[in-house]
């Protein structure tokens, strides 16, 4: 059985400047996706439905709609702390390894 979907109600200003977003300029596709994930919610459809319209999954569909109650549309449409970390370690490690003595 399906979690039933939970109302997330996007105020009109919010929606507009994520629409903005998403059709205007050159912006990074994370965040454009994440922007998008917002938006889809706001039709009604679920997390994992909004998840597979935009190419998320259910948990990072979730963890921007916290980021958006915690912070609005733009700490929604940023990666998360925890991402930029790791990629920071990963190129770190990378060079690491790359430039080991033979």
């Amino acid at each position: 059985m399906a979690r039933p979907t939970t109302p997330f109600p996007l105020p009109a200003a919010d929606q507009a400047a994520l629409e903005n977003f998403t059709r205007t300029g050159r912006r990074p596709v994370r965040a454009v996706r994440r922007a998008q994930a917002l938006l889809a919610l706001a039709t009604g459809i679920g997390q994992q439905a909004a998840g597979q319209a935009v190419g998320l999954s259910r948990q990072a569909v979730s963890h921007v709609c916290q980021r958006y109650e915690a912070g609005g549309w733009q700490a929604a449409r940023a990666a998360a702390p925890a991402a930029a970390a790791r990629r920071t370690w990963m190129v770190r490690r990378t060079w690491m390894v790359r430039n080991a003595p033979p």
